[in-house]
């Protein structure tokens, strides 16, 4: 990287604006044209595959993984299935997708929600202990729960999905399954607005009415399906992804087969064969196949009472604080149970008597109050257009469930415990005694159904479908699996809201691999990584010299020009060309979030768009990083440390996407993760010394068409924190600290020495020109940057942000002022080996680095 010129001061007034205006040239260089997506495109191009990806299935989990492998660089994406219309199961859902630590939980008042693992793993029953066929359930459950925020943020940020509203359902210790606050079920506005962004890709095909009868191998890979489409068989070639859906549909196949007792019972599914045998014939393993979820609330249609396909009644319903009573009129269970303990216990109660001969089912009815009645509406609605619920008064009930109704009620009014152990009652308002019976409440008769099935073919963390030799596991490859069709993620049972969740989770990982395999195998691969890196430093070199000869262009001058003349009613002089850029601003604008200041109309600006970093567009040039793994672009940040919990995942990314140079040993890799893991930890506690009252005040940042990027600031194009550039300057050595020839502790003796000089001459600037030098900012500004190099908040938020060599920082001069001094004994190189029990669950391993490195989360797990 060219070194920027040494330059002088001979004002006063220079001082102060270097640290405005100085590196004004340095990121317009930077960030010129480095994110244009012709030269990504046209750098990654030689290592693309040419192999198509065959989705089977238009559920969320077959969607999920054609949009993934279409970011990752899939050539074309072919969805194949057999319904007539796209979307499988995943359209019905009504209750939501479950997510750990989203933004919506917090404004829900779930400050905290570290129980996700813990509450899937209970409800997995001892399925989860079970040590054959040898499947890892315990990292399946690990990325579920742990990915989960990711997969909400996807959907909403990405996709463009509302899932605003949280409530609690069966089995969860705190409320966080997300829908949106429309009428539109989850289940249906997410798989509409996947569809949506589907088919604006040309990449992407989809064909209804084709059933896959077969895989094709060449020896041990999967290359391809054979299916049928109007008659006529059609072979299929590519890397083949199954997202099929389960069997509960499937009553005279493999229903029967795995659960013969279960004959009877009616489903939420259509009947259609599952497609397991299609994966066993090349030798997939299956496992849990007689784990069958029995759902506690189907409703039973007055109009057809003995059909065999059943309608949900969300879980949602009862989470909000809706009740069952027994069809003597009583309520007989915890209604927030596990959908298998609230099954059971209507399955112990007699029978309905209206049957057929055929079905059996049950006479309970669902009961909603007034509370739970205003926050369900938009379901209400439907379900009572579609004739399964109704609205009737307290007093037309019968006397016991009148009985039943004012005892809850009068639990809940006195804050009692309850004697089926709910603790959860949701939004119920309804008071007890005669002046409820005027009350209008819903109810409707429900009844257990066959609603999902938790066995399926074995994968791995990767989605890779997995076969038996001798006693382990391995992959097939070429061959992919995600959703319901898979088994070993929920053993005995299901948690309401995990089924989405899983279809995005393990969709976007089956994905990401299919694409990552048939990379892989193709012929245009380079040989050797190296030579791919190398290629694309070259480019960015090339990039990085023409956004230097752009920022001496005076058309470019101009512009800048005319915003400080627009904005500050004064002219911009400037100040040395030597600083190309660097205009004589003393006045500061305020901006409520920390994000990249757009033009948005012709004489407006607003901060509009997620902070852009060297470190993201290098990620995405050199790395091969697929754009959906950083922030969305239009994400910007009310606080600093949120910004640097986002930085230390990005460093993580970066290492995972790396193909060479970043890394040289397993340690390595440790140490710069562990090292991202208390930064996070930092950054979310609020110890950078950070908070709401600092938003920044003094950067500013033009995006011309054309012309790239341009900042008023030091080393940012974005309005951030004030510390970004109240610090002191890193550039007063002209040199960055991992570019530096001699060690990290030469680089940091020398720019000491420097920094006195610097911080004595700023001393002396502020006794010159007095009190309005400080402008708003509340103390002398070199008091400021000494206190921030004697405090470490420097390097904190140089390695945060900055470093290309954050984790050498972060263990040589971070870790023992913010942690305490290393034990007796231990060397420096080897303090990270002693820090593990610091880092805590919620806020440390990145999915990226658990996926990559195994041996991680083993060290994970021991947290725990």
């Amino acid at each position: 990287m060219p070194r920027i010129l040494r330059w002088t001061m001979s004002r006063p007034q220079i001082l102060f604006l270097s640290c405005i205006g100085f590196a004004v040239a340095l990121t317009a260089m930077l960030y010129g044209n480095i994110i244009k997506p012709s030269t990504v495109t046209s750098v990654f191009s030689k290592t693309m595959s040419t192999r198509p990806v065959v989705v089977v299935g238009s559920g969320l989990a077959g969607l999920s993984a054609s949009y993934e492998a279409l970011q990752r660089g899939a050539p074309s994406v072919h969805l194949l299935d057999r319904a007539p219309k796209p979307g499988g199961n995943s359209i019905k859902a009504s209750s939501g997708i479950n997510g750990a630590g989203t933004k919506y939980q917090r404004a829900a008042g779930v400050e905290s929600d570290t129980l996700f693992y813990s509450d899937s793993v209970r409800s997995a029953g001892s399925r989860f202990h079970l040590t054959q066929p040898p499947v890892d359930r315990e990292a399946l459950i690990t990325k579920l729960t742990a990915e989960s925020a990711a997969a909400v943020n996807w959907l909403v940020d990405e996709i463009g999905v509302d899932l605003s509203v949280v409530a609690p359902l069966g089995g969860h210790s705190v409320a966080r399954t997300h829908r949106g606050a429309g009428k539109t079920p989850p289940g249906a506005a997410i798989i509409i607005a996947l569809l949506n962004k589907l088919k604006e890709n040309e990449k992407f095909s989809i064909t209804n009415l084709a059933e896959v009868k077969a895989l094709l191998k060449e020896g041990n890979t999967v290359k391809g399906v054979e299916y049928e489409f109007e008659g006529k068989k059609h072979n299929l070639e590519g890397s083949v992804l199954f997202a099929s859906g389960g069997f509960a549909g499937d009553a005279t196949g493999l229903l029967a087969r795995y659960r013969p007792d279960l004959k009877g019972i009616p489903s939420t599914n259509e009947e259609r064969p599952g497609s397991h045998d299609i994966l066993t014939a090349v030798g997939a393993e299956l496992l849990d196949m007689d784990s069958v979820q029995i759902h506690p609330t189907g409703f039973v249609d007055p109009a057809t009472p003995n059909s065999m396909l059943k309608f949900l009644a969300a879980e949602m319903l009862r989470g909000e604080g809706g009740i069952l009573l027994s069809p003597e009129g009583s309520r007989f269970v915890n209604e927030m149970d596990t959908r298998e303990h609230v099954s059971n216990a209507i399955m112990k109660l007699p029978t309905a008597t209206d049957g057929d001969g055929v079905i059996k089912q049950w006479d309970i009815t669902i009961l909603l109050d007034p509370g739970a009645s205003a926050v369900s509406a938009n379901h209400i609605g439907f379900y009572e257009w579609k004739g399964l619920l109704k609205k009737v008064k307290v007093r037309d009930l019968k006397p016991a469930q009148i009985a039943a109704v004012d005892k809850y009620a009068k639990a809940v009014a006195e804050g009692t415990d309850d004697e089926f152990g709910r603790k959860q009652r949701g939004r119920w308002t309804l008071k007890a005694g005669e002046e409820n019976r005027d009350e209008n409440i819903y109810i409707g008769r429900v009844t257990p159904i066959t609603h999902f099935t938790m066995g399926g073919v074995a994968i791995d963390e990767k989605a890779r479908v997995l076969t038996k030799n001798d006693d382990k596991l391995v992959p097939i490859p070429g061959l992919f699996a995600a959703g319901e069709i898979t088994g070993g993620i929920h053993g005995d049972n299901r948690l309401g809201g995990s089924s989405l969740l899983e279809c995005v989770v393990y969709g976007r990982t089956a994905g990401a691999e299919v694409v990552g395999s048939a990379q892989c195998e193709s012929q245009h691969m380079y040989e050797g990584q190296g030579e791919h890196d190398n290629l694309v430093w070259d480019k960015n070199d090339e990039d990085f010299e023409a956004a230097q000869q752009q920022m001496r262009l005076k058309t470019f001058c101009r512009k800048v020009e005319g915003f400080v003349q627009q904005k500050f009613g004064r002219s911009a002089t400037l100040i040395s060309p030597l600083i190309i850029g660097g205009f004589n601003i003393l006045y500061r604008l305020i901006f409520s979030r920390i994000g990249s200041l757009l033009q948005t109309g012709k004489d407006k600006y607003e901060v509009a768009g997620r902070p852009v970093t060297l470190n993201m567009t290098e990620m995405v040039r050199l790395a091969n990083i697929p754009r959906s793994i950083l922030p969305p672009e239009s994400q910007t940040y009310t606080v600093a440390d949120k910004w640097y919990t986002v930085l230390a995942e990005m460093h993580v990314a970066q290492l995972v996407f790396q193909h060479n140079d970043l890394v040289t040993s397993e340690d390595d890799c440790r140490t710069i993760c562990r090292a991202s893991g208390f930064l996070k930890i930092l950054g979310h506690h609020s110890q950078l010394g950070f908070c709401q009252k600092h938003y920044h005040r003094a950067l500013l940042t033009l995006a011309f068409s054309g012309y790239g990027v341009m900042t008023f600031a030091q080393e940012y194009t974005y309005a951030g924190p004030k510390q970004f550039i109240l610090d002191p300057p890193w550039w007063l050595l002209l040199e960055t600290a991992e570019m530096w020839s001699q060690d990290l502790e030469d680089w940091r003796k020398t720019y000491e020495s420097r920094l006195g000089i610097w911080l004595s001459a700023m001393e002396k600037a502020e006794a010159s020109m007095g009190t309005p030098a400080y402008n708003t900012f509340p103390v002398p500004l070199s008091r400021y940057m000494r206190e921030s190099w004697q405090t470490g908040r420097f390097f904190l938020s140089y390695a945060a942000r900055k470093s290309w060599a954050f984790d050498a920082m972060y263990w040589n001069l971070l870790d023992e002022r913010f942690f305490g001094d290393r034990d007796p004994g231990v060397v420096k190189g080897d303090l990270w080996k002693t820090r593990i029990d610091l880092l805590m669950r919620e806020l440390l391993w990145s999915p990226l680095y658990r996926g990559r490195w195994p041996r991680a989360r083993k060290a994970y797990r021991r947290m725990g």
